[in-house]
Formats: structure tokens, sequence, C-alpha cells
């Protein structure tokens, strides 16, 4: 009922005007249809591509905004993750322990970051192992770092990162255990039991998440099925306008169409009908 309504209505409304008036010229050939009809049809797919491309390229704002986004917190065992979480909770929502590999499984928190929604996941160690419980652990902690929207690589002292998965996510490296060593130079320093470290740590999380999320005028895109219909109309649109035969180019504007359909509903014969005769004087 909002403004996502409007918007694909309008291209809908549109979208079928375009139609209409390509029918026109391959129906009512022999009527006097304006010199410029072909040019405006042209035109007018050509901005109606464009405005469905750029809302498309909105790096997954709308669902990002309804779903949440997805922070991992990944490191060896007995980095600290679950003592981060837990702070950033500020609840205990993970076992704390000395012992490594305390966590076997992925401990999902929903929180905030600069007034945006977030999961927070705290995961197993990764690191080789024979057991076959931290296995699997290890295995899901994997498989969340592709999928992860940031990743929040925990570092300790004295324990080894070369091993660490390579991950093509965005990432931030944080030092844990401040209060037990320094930080390596240019790493953010953390520790759990002072404090130290964590409110810095809670606005990078937000400014992140902002970056993630960017604000835009327009009406963000929340819905796979939308998107998936959009992006198929478009490329409709795409065919359209390489089409060098009018009735190729009216069979891509009604597929394009009926894409679009699937979220606005659709547009039958009798509409086309009603567009053309609103639109020209046929047949009088």
């Amino acid at each position: 009922e909002g403004s996502l309504k409007s918007l694909y209505g309008d291209w809908a409304e549109r979208l079928r005007r375009m139609l209409a008036w390509q029918e026109a010229t391959i129906d009512f050939v022999d009527e006097e249809l304006p010199a410029h009809l072909e040019a405006e049809i042209l035109a007018t797919i050509a901005a109606l591509e464009g405005e469905f491309r750029t809302h498309l390229d909105d790096n997954r704002r709308g669902e990002r905004l309804r779903e949440g986004l997805l922070f991992v917190v990944a490191g060896p065992p007995n980095a600290g993750k679950s003592s981060l979480i837990n702070a950033l909770s500020e609840r205990d929502v993970a076992i704390v322990s000395a012992t490594p590999g305390t966590t076997r499984d992925a401990i999902e928190v929903p929180l905030q970051f600069g007034g945006l929604p977030v999961t927070l996941v705290d995961t197993a160690g990764i690191h080789d192992t024979e057991d076959e419980i931290e296995r699997e652990g290890v295995r899901r902690a994997r498989s969340l770092l592709d999928r992860a929207d940031l990743l929040i690589r925990l570092h300790a002292p004295g324990l080894d990162m070369e091993s660490f998965p390579a991950t093509t996510c965005p990432s931030i490296d944080v030092a844990s255990k401040s209060d037990l060593a320094p930080a390596p130079e240019g790493m953010l320093a953390i520790s759990t039991r002072t404090g130290e470290g964590l409110d810095r740590l809670r606005d990078i999380l937000a400014e992140q998440a902002a970056t993630l999320v960017p604000t835009s005028d327009s009406p963000a895109l929340s819905r796979a099925r939308h998107r998936a219909a959009l992006d198929e109309a478009a490329n409709h649109l795409a065919s359209a306008r390489a089409a060098d035969y009018p009735d190729l180019r009216a069979e891509d504007l009604r597929l394009a169409l009926a894409a679009l359909g699937r979220i606005t509903g659709a547009v039958g014969v009798e509409d086309l009908l009603d567009t053309i005769f609103s639109s020209f004087c046929i047949g009088k």
C-alpha cells in the first residue's frame, strides 16, 4: 500500500502504454499514427530499463533491512569469541570456558548496531581436529564465512591465525585479551574483562552496518520474488531495445509486462485495447 506499490504501478502503466503503442504500429499500420511514435517507444523502453537496473543495483539493501545483516565472529579456539558475543549482547548467551573447543555450534544473537538489525553469530574455533563433533562445528563455521555480510576476525595472544581460511566478504581484525598482551600495531584492542575497546568496536560495527545498508530516497526492494521478477522484466526490455522488428519488440514488451505483472497484477487484452483507442483516433 506504500511507495513500492506506487513505483511498480507507475512502471506497469508506462510499460502497458508502450506495448499498446507498439501493437498499434503493427495492427493499425494504415491509420494515421504520430510520426514520432516509434522513437518515443524506444526512448521510454530505454528509460524504464535504466530505472529497473538502478532499483535492482542496491546491494540488497531492502532484503538486508528486512532480514537483518549477518555479522560473524570467527577465529581460533579460545580466542574469546563467546566472551565477545556476551559482551556485545550484554547478557550470557554463550558458554565461556578456558577449555578450547567449548563452542561447537553457531550461536545467533539478534542485535542492532546504529539502529540497523544484525544477527551476530558466535562460531566454533577454526582449527584442525580429529574430534567428530568439533569437526562438524568447524565445518559450520566455515560455511558461515561465505554467507557473512561482515566477518569479525578475532586474534588473541599466542594463537595462530596463519591457517585462517581466505574470505571474500568484508572483514575487520580485532585483537582480544588486551589486558594480557598488547595488540599488534594498527589493530583494534579489546578486553571483555576490562571493557577496553568495546565502545569503539560497537561504533565500528554501526559504521559497517550503515555502509552495507546505505540510506536512499527510493523505496527498498525487500523481497527476493520481486527482485527475480524485475530482473526478468529488465532483461526483456533490453531485448526489446535490440529488436529489429516491431513484432519482436512487442513480444519482449509483453514478456516484460508479464514479469512485472507477477508483482502488480496481470494486464489483459482489454486493457491494451483501451489504451490504444484512448491514445489514438483509430477507426473514425
